[in-house]
């Protein structure tokens, strides 16, 4: 196994506050409306200073479209098969197995895509 550094140069001391005020406001931003902070920290319902939009500005709505969310499962199956050895894989199902947030409809459907790329 090799362990790959991918920093240029050393870690630096950090403003925890200031981080963890960073953190807080991107975390509640996205997960209580799913849009993007402005610089003050707040976000309007405009597109344009909030919402996620493609580089050409148009609107995008990767939550509701199909492909997209096919991709993104697609590209985290191609990365575990990489990633991880078969042991590897059993074991992380073990920890999701008796972790209490994963309902059991959350548990199929990660097994079936593991089954479905022979990953079980």
């Amino acid at each position: 196994m090799f362990i790959r550094n991918i920093w240029f140069e050393p870690p630096q001391l950090v403003d925890q506050t200031e981080w963890q005020d960073h953190a807080d406001t991107w975390r509640e931003s996205l997960n209580d409306n799913l849009t993007y902070p402005d610089d003050n920290g707040k976000c309007d319902s405009t597109v344009e200073s909030c919402g996620f939009v493609y580089f050409d500005g148009t609107t995008a709505t990767p939550l509701a479209d199909p492909s997209f969310l096919l991709n993104q499962v697609t590209l985290v199956l191609d990365f575990i098969e990489s990633q991880f050895t078969p042991s590897q894989i059993t074991r992380q199902l073990e920890i999701m197995h008796d972790d209490p947030t994963f309902s059991e409809s959350d548990k199929g459907v990660v097994l079936s895509h593991l089954h479905s790329r022979q990953l079980l």
